[in-house]
């Protein structure tokens, strides 16, 4: 409770953040895909599908090199649980 109250977020909460994003990342791609078959398999239209595929690509590669366990105080996390990595 007092990191919620100090605005400080601990390891378990940064753990369910990232557990969360992943989630909501799967259900857009897979959602994403069965919109561009259906699309596909209708004659329509299906590049705005190819155009999302694209920057969820790009975006998780930048968030790769921007937030990667490389930086100092970053959190990485192996085997489901979180390590702070000291430079």
């Amino acid at each position: 409770m007092g990191a919620v109250l100090g605005r400080r977020a601990d390891e378990r909460q940064v753990l369910v953040r990232l557990k969360a994003s992943r989630v909501s990342a799967v259900v857009g791609v897979v959602t994403s895909v069965i919109a561009c078959v259906i699309a596909g398999a209708m004659d329509a239209t299906y590049w705005p599908f190819e155009v999302i595929y694209l920057a969820i690509g790009v975006s998780y590669l930048l968030s790769l090199v921007i937030y990667g366990a490389h930086s100092e105080g970053d959190a990485a996390i192996t085997d489901g649980e979180v390590h702070h990595v000291e430079s």
